[in-house]
């Protein structure tokens, strides 16, 4: 009979120890941050109702987004998954003294996104995401700005972003992605053989030069403008349809127009490599100058042509009409229609 008793003692004290440790591990993921999800119908962010009456995410969380879940304030997380048919978006709300909701959400990870992240409200509200880990966009992404940051590498992979971008802080990406959205960049870094293909336009990021030195940049939508101070990159190819206007000082790198395409300039660009005409260059008041190698296939005339440096070059291709400077604009013997 001893024991008996002794047994189902030991058993008690087993099951209450059991019940213990399960405690503990909630506890210890409720206070630590491990993964939290949200509830299906959503809610705003800093509502711990939204994430089924537990607690708000913490900056150790992956956060799992199911329903409408909208952010508020500068949350910190450190991965997202938005799930088919869910929206992250920004607060925004109207009441008697005016309209007003804005977000910041930091993402210290991955993110997937399966649904759909948007801005909301007009262009005076905004929701920006910064994030410093790999992307992976199978749904509809079109926030007011994403801003990558951190040095390590990434991917971007899936549909193109439609927001606006900004690569930044000398950021290794993996791949070639698409960006269907403006683009901003830093100092990022490609390896050989890899481009970034924009379908808006292109610039730089906090006034500095833009530096894309192993990469290719590839402009393929329609009217498009790349500005900044510099740009020292292996390839731009004007791609797509329409005007492309360059707004650069100088290109360090080589230049292709293609065939569909006419490229004009607001400024008075300097390109140090090759250029492949298969399109138009033109422009009533474009100065360009030219140290490299010339091919034109299709139409160059714009208002004046510099061919700068003392290095041996060909040109070739059809005549270029335009008034062409021998030797820099210092000691330039103008021809006139060549």
């Amino acid at each position: 009979m001893r024991r008996l008793i002794k047994t189902q003692n030991r058993k008690k004290m087993a099951y209450i120890l059991l019940a213990g440790l399960c405690m503990f591990g909630i506890l210890l993921t409720a206070s630590d941050g491990f993964a939290i999800s949200s509830v299906a119908s959503g809610g705003r962010w800093y509502d711990k109702n939204t994430w089924g009456g537990v607690r708000v995410p913490v900056a150790e969380d992956i956060v799992e987004i199911n329903g409408t879940v909208t952010v508020d304030n500068s949350p910190v997380i450190s991965g997202l998954i938005v799930n088919a048919g869910a929206t992250l978006t920004n607060y925004y709300s109207c009441d008697s003294y005016g309209c007003y909701g804005s977000g910041l959400l930091s993402v210290n990870g991955d993110v997937t996104n399966n649904g759909t992240i948007r801005n909301n409200g007009p262009v005076t509200s905004f929701f920006i995401l910064t994030m410093s880990g790999n992307i992976i966009n199978n749904g509809t992404w079109n926030n007011k700005r994403v801003e990558l940051n951190t040095t390590q590498s990434r991917s971007i992979l899936g549909n193109p972003i439609q927001s606006e971008v900004l690569l930044g802080g000398g950021i290794e990406i993996s791949n070639s992605p698409v960006f269907a959205g403006n683009v901003s960049v830093g100092s990022i870094k490609l390896s050989s053989g890899q481009s970034i293909t924009c379908l808006k336009n292109f610039g730089n990021y906090g006034g500095s030069s833009d530096n894309i030195p192993e990469g290719t940049l590839i402009l393929s939508g329609e009217d498009q403008k790349i500005t900044g101070v510099g740009l020292t990159v292996k390839e731009v190819i004007f791609g797509g349809t329409g005007t492309k206007t360059v707004n650069y000082n100088v290109i360090n790198g080589k230049i292709t127009v293609q065939s569909d395409v006419t490229l004009t300039s607001t400024s008075v660009p300097s390109i140090t490599g090759d250029v492949i005409n298969n399109g138009t260059i033109t422009g009533d008041s474009v100065y360009l100058s030219v140290s490299g190698n010339i091919t034109n296939n299709g139409t160059w005339n714009n208002k004046s042509l510099s061919l700068t440096g003392t290095q041996s070059r060909s040109i070739s291709g059809n005549p270029i009409q335009s008034d062409v400077g021998l030797g820099g604009f210092e000691t330039a013997l103008y021809l006139q229609e060549m």
